[in-house]
């Protein structure tokens, strides 16, 4: 049912299970107790550029089951456009409409600063550790 507006995502591989990797930048896994929630790792540089592989990554692998979940890992990325701002925040409204948890994780200070500085960190769930934030997203309960 409809299509995730531009977007991007992340997270570095748990055991077991390989990276889809989608371009050089971009990587995506499906994981959680049943493999409701992917899990994708952020390229270094989140612009105008990566937003549509990102968009059509999670259009495409993100499991269309109740409760299903988002995790964007975070931890490589060093820019942050404000195209790519403006994309988070259509991605944010269109899980909420889903009913899809998205959680963040391992945000460098300087993308939390930003995200601050725009008054935007309470629009966000940041997990930063990647376990919990992937626990959160499958909706564990204390995670």
């Amino acid at each position: 049912q409809g299509r995730f507006p531009m977007a991007f995502f992340g997270v570095p591989g748990s055991p077991g299970v390989p990276f889809l990797r989608v371009s050089e930048a971009l990587m995506s896994q499906l994981v959680g107790p049943d493999a409701s929630v992917l899990l994708m790792q952020l390229p270094d540089r989140m612009t105008g550029e990566t937003v549509i592989p990102l968009q059509q990554e999670v259009d495409a692998r993100l499991p269309r089951v109740p409760g299903a979940g988002l995790v964007l890992d975070f931890s490589g990325v060093q820019i942050v456009s404000s195209i790519a701002i403006t994309a988070l925040l259509q991605l944010d409204d269109a899980c909420r409409q889903r009913g899809v948890r998205l959680i963040l994780t391992r945000l460098p200070e300087q993308i939390m600063r930003f995200l601050r500085q725009l008054k935007l960190e309470t629009r966000f769930v940041v997990v930063q550790a990647v376990d919990g934030a992937i626990a959160r997203a499958a909706g564990v309960r204390g995670a």
